[in-house]
């Protein structure tokens, strides 16, 4: 067991959670909107981060954490857990997240509808096989 021992816990559980997950900058950028809009006694010591310090924290732009706090202040649960789960970028869904809750759903089911037909569509879908190259240059030593 180690006990931490230092000036900032919220940057060494962040650390130790970014080793052993592999999150996309959408999923940071998510988990620093979340930092940075604790209210007091959400984390029960203090208010949430600055933007500049949760984007810091989790090695994403301002930006794209302004874009997350968008998206989970106005995007739809549905569209929310797309984010976090990798499925949307964070950038996509503040797009969509500025649309009524219901047009947000119809969004986002016609492209999880259309994604799927692609995944139909895709040589290796269903167990085939990838088509293999038959145009490659053979070396030959003269």
């Amino acid at each position: 067991m180690t006990v931490y021992q230092g000036e900032d816990p919220v940057a060494y559980v962040i650390s130790l959670n970014l080793r052993r997950r592999h999150f996309n900058e959408s999923q940071r950028a998510m988990v620093a909107a979340k930092l940075v809009t604790l209210k007091l006694g959400d984390n029960q010591h203090s208010k949430g981060l600055p933007i500049g310090r949760g984007s810091e924290l989790l090695n994403v732009g301002e930006r794209s954490v302004a874009r997350a706090r968008e998206v989970r202040e106005h995007g739809a649960p549905e569209l929310v857990a797309a984010v976090e789960r990798g499925a949307v970028s964070v950038s996509a869904a503040a797009d969509i997240a500025t649309q009524p809750v219901d047009e947000q759903r119809e969004i986002r089911g016609a492209r999880r509808e259309r994604d799927s037909r692609g995944r139909k569509d895709h040589p290796r879908a269903k167990g085939r096989a990838a088509p293999q190259r038959t145009d490659r240059a053979v070396a030959c030593d003269h």
